[in-house]
């Protein structure tokens, strides 16, 4: 029989979830059911069952990226590491492969004082401006220091960090987490990008 004689409409997924908690529930699955699609409402994604446990691959096409210019943030004085509070929003959709870059100036206000910058990302709630570090860092902190006659020069800085094997459709946060070795810190230019690889 061709599909054009069929009366019925035939549609891709076999099961239709609304996140992935559900598509997730264990004891739903048998052996015949690997190779079959389901379909995830909340991301409007597909995903192809790979094992009963349940284990599933993405079919969705595309990938996620966001790209944005924050404010200049407040000084920032801890020597012992505060956040930004940047509260970098992003969801993995196909392979929670995600590459962070984080490009800007810093600037210390005291000649011979130092500046640290941590890239950090995690789930839940983002933290908020002044907060104890949280999360994961990630990647190589930069430490840009002022030669002894200058303060409040202005340098360059860039942290880039790939965060692999994340959640798909799970929200996380990037952020920075800045220590100043005296003085008080401020960040300005702020460019971030975000991108699944």
């Amino acid at each position: 029989m061709n599909h054009p004689d069929l009366v019925r409409n035939h549609i891709l997924e076999n099961w239709v979830f609304p996140n992935a908690a559900a598509r997730n529930a264990t004891g739903l699955y048998g052996t015949n059911d690997i190779g079959k699609i389901a379909y995830q409402q909340d991301t409007a994604t597909y995903w192809r069952l790979t094992g009963i446990t349940p284990s599933w691959a993405s079919i969705t096409p595309g990938t996620m990226g966001v790209m944005s210019t924050p404010v200049n943030p407040t000084a920032i004085t801890s020597t012992s590491g505060a956040h930004l509070g940047l509260a970098l929003a992003f969801t993995p959709v196909r392979t929670g492969n995600v590459l962070i870059i984080i490009t800007g100036t810093v600037a210390n206000n005291t000649a011979s004082a130092g500046s640290k910058i941590e890239l950090h990302y995690g789930g839940g709630a983002p933290p908020a401006f002044n907060a104890a570090p949280a999360g994961s860092a990630i990647g190589k902190a930069i430490n840009p220091t002022n030669n002894a006659g200058t303060a409040a020069l202005r340098m360059p800085f860039t942290v880039t960090a790939l965060a692999s094997s994340l959640g798909i459709g799970v929200a996380y946060w990037a952020d920075l987490v800045l220590t100043a070795t005296a003085g008080s810190i401020n960040i300005y230019d702020l460019t971030t990008v975000i991108i699944e690889t």
